[in-house]
């Protein structure tokens, strides 16, 4: 074995200076000039599967009005396929909390479906942006790798024209008959939208026209407070 590795040896010295001489090729050589040369690499082929990203149904934009609730549902949820195991977080986040904060995510992770509440700020309308987010702990640590599905979808709070507003009237003590003119102080008056002004026209009427028969009302604009007057009539009592 030892003289046949010294063979080859000088067999592959003679090859180097008879090509550098003559330029030829390896490939032209003859065989028997040619040194038995073995060459053994053993390769490791790993199969490593990614992480999938996350799936959920996308979600169309939404609407509701001023001052009411609203529970968005949530289908297609899953780790990704095949990925059974994983554990799902989902979150709900507002482009303007003034409007309408985070929303309140209502799920268990391995379930398909859950539901998303969103609560408008009082008296607050307007369109906002919600950003959902869906990520597993399946890990980013791998190339192509995918945890998380964000998408986003509006969700317009419609403004409606509130009620006005006013103080509850403590009934006043009696008088008595003929007592002439009297008031009553009003108070807390509103037109109940604080992001506009309206005009409001306050009336007050009788019930009992034989014992009081005109009612007025001083009233001025964009007011809390305003002054209801009454007289009873002459000789009138009830």
């Amino acid at each position: 074995m030892h003289e046949i590795g010294k063979i080859d040896r000088w067999k592959l010295l003679l090859l180097i200076i008879f090509v550098f001489i003559c330029g030829w090729s390896y490939a032209t050589i003859p065989n028997t000039f040619k040194p038995k040369i073995n060459i053994s690499k053993n390769w490791l082929v790993s199969n490593v599967m990614a992480n999938e990203m996350p799936t959920v149904t996308p979600v169309p934009n939404q609407s509701t009005n001023e001052d009411v609730p609203i529970i968005v549902n949530l289908t297609g949820i899953s780790a990704g396929a095949s990925e059974l195991g994983q554990t799902i977080t989902i979150t709900a986040t507002s482009s303007d909390i003034s409007i309408v904060p985070d929303g309140v995510v209502d799920y268990v992770s391995g379930n398909s479906t859950g539901s998303i509440t969103f609560t408008p700020v009082a008296d607050a309308f307007g369109t906002v942006d919600i950003t959902l987010a869906i990520q597993d702990d399946g890990g980013t640590s791998d190339p192509g790798d995918m945890d998380t599905n964000i998408s986003t979808f509006e969700l317009e709070i419609v403004s409606v024209n509130d009620d006005p507003t006013l103080d509850d009237i403590t009934s006043p003590t009696a008088i008595l008959e003929d007592s002439g003119e009297q008031s009553i102080g009003l108070t807390g008056i509103s037109d109940g939208d604080p992001e506009a002004d309206q005009n409001l026209t306050i009336t007050a009427t009788s019930d009992n026209l034989s014992l009081v028969e005109t009612v007025s009302v001083n009233y001025t604009q964009l007011s809390a407070t305003a002054t209801l007057t009454y007289t009873p009539k002459a000789g009138a009592n009830g």
